[in-house]
């Protein structure tokens, strides 16, 4: 994995930053997901929603350290053709979202 460099593409909230895909891209439809983050046990959230289609795409994983210190995570996602919002960070307690980026992509 090593240490990803940040760039102007970066997308960052308080407990993640998103490296990749950067804000307004196109992708393919299968795609990878990278950043830091220091979410609660290291557990990291990655949901694409199709603002028309319903429910999204999701996938768990896990960063290199918890909420103390920032650790890097990496993940792929497969998609059909379209706009969406992706939600990168951890999980709320009290409702069914995700507390921390969110990325628009196009994937074709």
């Amino acid at each position: 994995m090593g240490v990803q460099p940040f760039t102007e593409v970066a997308t960052i909230a308080d407990r993640v930053v998103v490296l990749e895909p950067g804000a307004g891209t196109e992708t393919g439809t299968n795609f990878e997901v990278s950043g830091y983050a220091r979410t609660f046990e290291g557990g990291v959230m990655v949901i694409a929603v199709n603002a028309g289609e319903g429910p999204g795409v999701g996938q768990s994983t896990q960063a290199a350290d918890g909420a103390e210190t920032w650790g890097e995570f990496r993940t792929s996602l497969e998609v059909a053709p379209g706009i969406y919002m992706l939600h990168v960070g951890e999980e709320n307690l009290d409702d069914p979202t995700i507390s921390g980026a969110t990325v628009e992509i196009t994937a074709r």
